[in-house]
């Protein structure tokens, strides 16, 4: 099955990602942008994606461009995120809790991609509270003071 195997692989990131569920919402089946009113900005979407080597931003002669090319083929416009940044959105962290109960439930691997997406929903209806959120809202300013004291650099957040 595709997706097994050690690492998640530019190959795996493009056939599973740009060109799986994100390639369905940003074209329709002609290849025409779609449009979802508020989840677009100027009929487009952007998509931010940080400097993992997985994305495939810098074309290589190893990756012949795989990812740029199913950005252009499926109306992908991409944000770099700026590299070594914090990553100050609460979500990261919101991220960090559903991967480690997922990892609670089936740590030694075996999921059908159907089993995820289950248990990923089941965990964010059920197991996600607000205040798992709130936590992480209500120390922004604490993380913003990390921040500003290492000039910028990545905090333990």
């Amino acid at each position: 099955m595709e997706g097994e195997g050690k690492g998640f692989t530019q190959k795996k990131y493009e056939t599973q990602i740009l060109r799986g569920l994100l390639g369905e919402i940003c074209t329709d089946k002609h290849g025409q942008k779609q449009s979802l009113g508020a989840f677009c900005v100027d009929e487009d979407y952007f998509v931010v994606e940080d400097g993992s080597r997985v994305h495939g931003k810098k074309d290589t002669q190893k990756n012949q461009g795989l990812c740029n090319k199913a950005r252009v083929e499926c109306f992908i416009y991409s944000i770099n995120w700026p590299p070594s940044s914090p990553d100050l959105n609460p979500i990261e962290n919101v991220w960090r809790i559903l991967k480690q109960r997922l990892r609670n439930r089936k740590p030694y691997g075996g999921w059908s991609l159907e089993d995820l997406r289950e248990a990923v929903l089941n965990i964010w209806d059920n197991e996600i509270t607000v205040e798992d959120f709130n936590k992480y809202i209500d120390s922004l300013p604490e993380r913003l003071e990390k921040v500003r004291f290492r000039k910028g650099a990545q905090t333990h957040w």
